[in-house]
């Protein structure tokens, strides 16, 4: 039997208006298990589309597909496929960094799945269930398409605890040294994957640092230090870390290449 969960009339009416998640409170006859991939059906038994299951988070479903699936099921293929997508995407950008977000969950229809590349290296986060199930299929696209270095597995955000599942820092491919550098912006940066900000450095999510005043911190501030002409600065990121990572992050030297830590 295909997994299949029934959604409420607002629900359906939150799918045809493109939202990408279906609440707790608008769903109704489920038959699925913890992080299937599920037909969504409306009350007279239509599918809506196919989703990524939970059945702890607020947010049962994950929405894969809209409308009906003939011809695009949700399989590990299409998996694979927007993948492949988002990685090209991210080529034509031609980005001016070695550091940035190569899959950003739901915009590359992705749902629950961040992957920042630094470098030679990724950082993969599986924030839902659903994800996690299929992380098998994600890493083989990745040494596939990429074929980095190594993977790092950072599952230590809230949202898991929230999806019932553990929060741990992994190597699931290759090898991941402590830190790794990277350059964004024209500045080089050595970026600590398994203890920095988010997966390593907290601004890779918005590459092109704003300009910002002397109350940033971290990469912002290291950035917006070199726009203005800076040939020395620190900056200091993470306040919780503990002490000896925290001197490292403040100490930053600016040789030919301006260089700062994060």
């Amino acid at each position: 039997m295909i997994p299949t969960v029934v959604v409420s009339a607002r629900g359906e009416e939150r799918l045809r208006g493109g939202h990408p998640w279906i609440y707790r409170t608008d769903v109704g006859d489920v038959h699925a298990a913890a992080g299937d991939r599920v037909l969504v059906r409306n009350g007279r038994g239509r599918v809506l589309g196919q989703a990524l299951f939970s059945d702890r988070s607020q947010i049962v479903l994950r929405m894969l597909t809209w409308g009906s699936f003939d011809g695009d099921p949700a399989d590990d293929g299409l998996i694979r496929r927007r993948i492949e997508a988002a990685i090209a995407f991210r080529a034509s950008l031609a980005l001016d960094a070695t550091a940035y977000r190569l899959i950003h969950a739901e915009a590359d229809l992705l749902p629950s799945l961040v992957v920042d590349r630094y470098g030679d290296h990724l950082v993969v986060q599986a924030l839902s269930q659903g994800m996690d199930r299929l992380l098998p299929v994600v890493v083989a696209a990745l040494e596939e398409l990429v074929r980095p270095a190594g993977i790092l597995a950072r599952n230590d955000p809230r949202a898991r605890a929230l999806e019932g599942l553990e929060q741990r820092v992994d190597v699931i491919a290759g090898e991941v040294p402590e830190t790794v550098s990277v350059v964004e912006n024209g500045v080089l940066y050595d970026v600590d994957l398994r203890r920095g900000q988010k997966t390593g450095l907290s601004s890779v999510s918005a590459r092109t640092a704003r300009a910002a005043g002397n109350t940033r911190v971290g990469a912002y501030s290291i950035a917006s230090a070199i726009t203005a002409g800076s040939r020395s600065c620190w900056g200091a990121d993470a306040p919780k870390r503990s002490p000896s990572t925290s001197r490292r992050t403040r100490s930053s030297a600016f040789g030919p290449t301006p260089r700062g830590t994060a």
